[in-house]
């Protein structure tokens, strides 16, 4: 019943044509790329300062609200049996959007709280993403360093 597990297992039986289950069996202490026989290359694209990373996400957040965030959970809501128990309804932005319809916060509140979450998680996922091996940072505006490793690096499959 896990619709995320089910495309992940689905993607690496294309790349090696074996189950996952088959290839942590046959290489258990191997990396998941050594298992795949693959050279994964990861990279990140970071913005150079917090502060610019925190203006994306409030024009971003505004953004979405003025494209009609609001009217497209109240959408869902009229036309789907959910509650804050749903995954889709527990991600950042529609669970402060749903507490704001409901009643519980104020406009300002949601908007506020809805951006302060959305930095919170930013800063985990900058976090997890220090914590990878092997992982290339490269930062918004140098585009052309971008193409330049990813061509580098890049092999066809």
């Amino acid at each position: 019943h896990n619709r995320q597990r089910i495309v992940r297992a689905l993607e690496v039986f294309v790349i090696s044509g074996k189950k996952m289950s088959a290839l942590w069996k046959e290489q258990p202490t191997k990396s998941f790329s050594k298992r795949l026989g693959q050279e994964l290359n990861i990279f990140a694209v970071l913005p150079k300062e917090k502060i610019d990373l925190e203006e994306r996400i409030e024009d971003r957040f505004m953004r979405m609200l003025d494209r009609g965030l609001l009217e497209e959970l109240t959408g869902l809501r009229r036309n789907y049996r959910l509650d804050l128990s749903c995954p889709s309804m527990r991600t950042v932005g529609y669970r402060q959007a749903w507490q704001h319809l409901e009643g519980t916060i104020d406009l300002m509140g949601f908007v506020d709280e809805a951006i302060r979450a959305t930095k919170l998680l930013a800063k985990k996922q900058m976090t997890w993403l220090r914590s990878w091996d092997h992982l290339e940072t490269l930062y918004m505006g140098e585009d052309h360093k971008l193409w330049e490793r990813v061509s580098e690096k890049s092999t066809v499959i």
